[in-house]
């Protein structure tokens, strides 16, 4: 619950709050264009401010379905048309639902303006506005009376308030002789239907709000508070610099590492691509573009010993009766030559068909038991 109470008035501003001692204080102030003049104020940071009805419309009005979506466009048309004012002029605040209707008030935006900017620059941040008129009880169909400063406050509904002068006042009761009244304070003229209530300190009856108000607050969409600003003490800019800098440096250090470990290892892959590269084409010094220029090397270039020794092993498990016994590879002439075991000769047909578009082979009889494949280095 908020412990500045702000009522401006004309000219006038009343401030009721709780001194050190726990005491009710009120304090009028009739200048208040100075700046920071009101930050001595206990509960200066968190303000509710009672603003008096006469800046007010107060209207009920219906949604046309159920869903309708409520907005500050659309509770503008649906008041445009009872108001006089722009109702883009207006800003508008719900203040109870009731069975499909909205109770709302509407204040003039620059109304509202002037008078949270005047309240800022003397010091003080209000966090909640309300139309003045709550702490007076409510009864249906009965208007509750105040006189204050010479004016009279009316609460004639639950969410309904107006400020009329005493001319105005006794025009009403003339008006509505049968009407239900119940007065703090002597009507100027008398009344049949009328309760006198024991006078009150409003101070004392808004510090116990009843909880209707609990949820109301005018300062919403443009005019929501915005979260009080801590100051940072300069210790605090620097452990939060120095934070900074720190996770700063251990993220550029994580992707430094990072980068050095991805360049170490494209280096090791490139250093084993050139190997490899080398192994099969030993005559071409090429250190990158690999793949681009495989196809026109292995044209070019008979694949080495290992590679024909592991083709014709291959090719020799589908003929268990072909067993290798030895060989022996002339590196100047790019010759290989193979003994082999033949124990089927229907085999041995059978993989020189299979083999003679992939290898360069000629057969000739071994002096022991078996045949000599000589396999040359070119394709014919």
């Amino acid at each position: 619950m908020e412990s500045l109470i702000l009522r401006p008035g004309v000219n006038t501003l009343e401030c009721r709050y709780h001194n050190e001692l726990g005491e009710l204080v009120m304090q009028k102030f009739t200048n208040i264009t100075e700046p920071d003049c009101l930050c001595d104020l206990p509960g200066k940071d968190s303000a509710l401010l009672l603003l008096s009805p006469a800046h007010f419309y107060f209207r009920e009005v219906t949604p046309p379905a159920q869903d309708y979506s409520i907005t500050a466009q659309t509770l503008g048309w649906l008041t445009e048309d009872a108001v006089a004012e722009n109702p883009d002029d207006l800003h508008w605040s719900i203040l109870a639902r009731n069975e499909g209707s909205l109770q709302l008030a509407g204040i003039r935006k620059v109304v509202l303006t002037d008078i949270l900017h005047s309240l800022s620059l003397a010091g003080v941040t209000v966090r909640r506005a309300l139309p003045d008129g709550y702490d007076l009880p409510f009864e249906p169909q009965t208007w509750t009376l105040l006189q204050h400063e010479g004016s009279w406050l009316m609460r004639y509904a639950e969410h309904k308030f107006s400020v009329l002068n005493t001319a105005l006042l006794e025009h009403l009761l003339m008006r509505h002789p049968t009407q239900q009244i119940r007065s703090f304070s002597p009507l100027p003229v008398a009344h049949k239907l009328i309760d006198i209530l024991p006078a009150q300190d409003r101070h004392t009856a808004w510090h116990q709000q009843p909880t209707i108000v609990a949820d109301i607050n005018l300062l919403h969409g443009p005019f929501r508070v915005r979260p009080p600003v801590t100051v940072v003490k300069p210790l605090h800019k620097k452990l939060v610099g120095g934070a900074f800098l720190l996770a700063l440096l251990v993220w550029l250090s994580a992707k430094g590492l990072v980068l050095w470990q991805v360049s170490q290892q494209n280096a090791e892959l490139k250093a084993q691509g050139k190997a490899l590269w080398s192994r099969y084409f030993p005559g071409d010094t090429r250190s990158s573009n690999f793949k681009f220029f495989f196809e026109s090397a292995s044209g070019q270039t008979w694949p080495d010993v290992m590679s024909r020794l592991s083709l014709i092993s291959q090719n020799l498990q589908d003929f268990p009766k072909l067993k290798i016994r030895q060989f022996a590879y002339d590196k100047d002439k790019h010759v290989l030559r193979l003994t082999l075991k033949v124990e089927d000769p229907v085999q041995m047909a059978q993989f020189i068909q299979r083999t003679h578009d992939d290898l360069n082979f000629s057969v000739q009889p071994s002096e022991t038991a078996g045949l000599v494949v000589l396999i040359s280095g070119a394709k014919p």
